[in-house]
């Protein structure tokens, strides 16, 4: 899910964490319409996604300024993955072979769990960097 116009993939998803979004004030839970979407678009990843944010596995790091951000989503295999969302973005293989080399999938379980836990407004654990400590963080993991 990358690129200056979305894609029909991507305007459907969009929609349908818009539905997410306000259903989120009601329940916590994703109707059994919203699982098989999510199951159709994503058929690889969105039951891995939903596992991340059931079982709050997801971290914000921000800077004291509030202007920069990343995520961190810990698998079920309590591996870490950085999320850059603003940049359509994650660290992980999945992402640079099947979004970025092949095209076969749209986005990765890590954005996608993200993006899921921000429209169900599930909680993220926060951790708060000064610019020094940012730049160590994003040096440490790509550098």
């Amino acid at each position: 899910m990358h690129g200056s116009h979305p894609s029909k993939t991507e305007a459907v998803f969009l929609a349908l964490l818009e539905d997410i979004r306000r259903s989120a004030a009601l329940t916590k839970d994703l109707t059994d319409a919203q699982l098989s979407m999510l199951n159709f678009l994503f058929p690889t990843s969105a039951a891995l996604a939903l596992d991340c944010v059931d079982r709050e596995r997801l971290s914000i790091f921000t800077t004291s300024s509030d202007d920069r951000q990343a995520y961190q989503v810990r698998t079920s295999t309590q591996k870490f993955y950085t999320v850059f969302q603003a940049l359509s973005f994650c660290d992980c293989s999945d992402f640079e072979e099947k979004v970025l080399t092949t095209r076969k999938e749209p986005t990765c379980q890590h954005i996608l769990a993200i993006r899921l836990a921000k429209a169900m407004d599930r909680p993220f654990r926060q951790v708060m960097y000064t610019e020094t400590q940012w730049i160590d963080f994003v040096s440490s993991a790509y550098f």
